[in-house]
């Protein structure tokens, strides 16, 4: 298995950042399907910030799925 290099931009970290990057995405996306429903739609008006934090939270809940369904049995 490849270690991740300091102060590099070697496959291992770009690979860990890509993972990232699917998973801000991911809780993007699920926040898009969320403010399309009325009531999720109206709050994010009232207090925009709450989408912020709303976005977040889905993009933790992202990870979680993933490690998840990667454990080994």
């Amino acid at each position: 298995m490849e270690t991740q290099k300091s102060f590099s931009f070697d496959s291992v970290t770009l690979k860990k950042i890509w993972h990232g990057i699917l998973i801000a995405i991911g809780g993007a996306c699920i926040t898009w399907l969320g403010s399309n429903v009325q009531l999720v739609a109206d709050l994010f008006k009232e207090y925009p910030t709450v989408a912020i934090f709303v976005t977040a939270l889905c993009s933790v809940l992202v990870n979680m799925g993933k490690e998840w369904i990667k454990g080994q049995d």
